[in-house]
């Protein structure tokens, strides 16, 4: 299995305002993207454009989803839905940008 998804969100006008992009292998759902416009926030939007995702990918056979983020409110969300840190990547001082985190 080696399928794609995309998911929309529209306002009564037709504008899109939010939106899901998953692709799926062996079993897995990777949420690639995640967007909602800033208008739209704290309105339950992105919890259900996760929650259409995550029943599409169960449609197409997964089993789990797994993400990433660098954003700290981002994290704070996907915590808040259930998900759980299972690695960390992050730069060095050294690196560009210095101690970004993912």
């Amino acid at each position: 299995m080696n399928d794609g998804f995309v998911l929309a969100a529209k306002d009564e006008a037709g504008a899109t305002i939010g939106g899901l992009i998953a692709s799926t292998s062996y079993g897995w759902a990777l949420i690639k993207v995640l967007w909602v416009s800033k208008d739209a926030r704290q309105q339950g939007l992105g919890r259900s454009l996760m929650a259409r995702g995550e029943q599409k990918a169960k449609e197409l056979g997964c089993h789990a989803a797994w993400l990433d983020t660098s954003n700290p409110k981002a994290m704070k969300f996907y915590l808040k839905l259930g998900y759980e840190v299972f690695g960390e990547l992050a730069n060095s001082k050294e690196q560009f940008p210095p101690e970004h985190q993912r």
